[in-house]
């Protein structure tokens, strides 16, 4: 997810104001539904996605656009726009907060994706074993961010969501 925090839960404060309080009758359940919203939108400025979780996507999306970077050489002029654009955002240090690095980063990586699934590129036969290479990073990075993701889910509520 790339929303800042404070974005998502005011997206999810917008949801709940226009769509479940004019739903619900004056009284009790409407008056704590205010009071949740409240509390949230007074947590949103105060809290920050989980530092740990950031480095360990930043991390990773690195090791997989360091790997790529002399991949993409092998290609020539071809991807040597791309390659640069990589190597600069690696070699460039670290400003502002890590939610910004990631999304920056994010961005290369998506560049990267749609550049070896592009099928305008019409690689040849020599090419395909650095394309293969350059997707398994990909492939493993994504994986493991699915992984590192669901590791933080809390148990779901469908029980009660099916049940209204």
């Amino acid at each position: 997810m790339l929303l800042p925090l404070p974005r998502l839960l005011q997206g999810i404060i917008d949801t709940l104001e226009r769509q479940v309080a004019v739903a619900l009758e004056a009284g009790s359940a409407r008056a704590q539904l205010y009071a949740c919203l409240d509390l949230i939108n007074n947590l949103a400025d105060k809290i920050d996605w989980k530092r740990e979780m950031l480095e360990a996507e930043t991390s990773s999306i690195e090791e997989v656009l360091r790997a790529s970077v002399p991949l993409l050489e092998s290609f020539g002029p071809r991807f040597a726009a791309l390659g640069r654009k990589l190597d600069e955002t690696l070699e460039s240090p670290p400003e502002g907060d890590l939610f910004e690095r990631r999304r920056r980063l994010n961005q290369d990586l998506e560049d990267l994706i749609a550049a070896v699934n592009d099928p305008a590129a019409a690689f040849d036969p020599s090419e395909d074993r650095l394309v293969d290479q350059i997707r398994q990073q990909i492939h493993g990075h994504l994986r493991n961010q699915t992984i590192r993701d669901a590791l933080y889910l809390k148990p779901m509520m469908l029980k009660k969501i099916s049940q209204g």
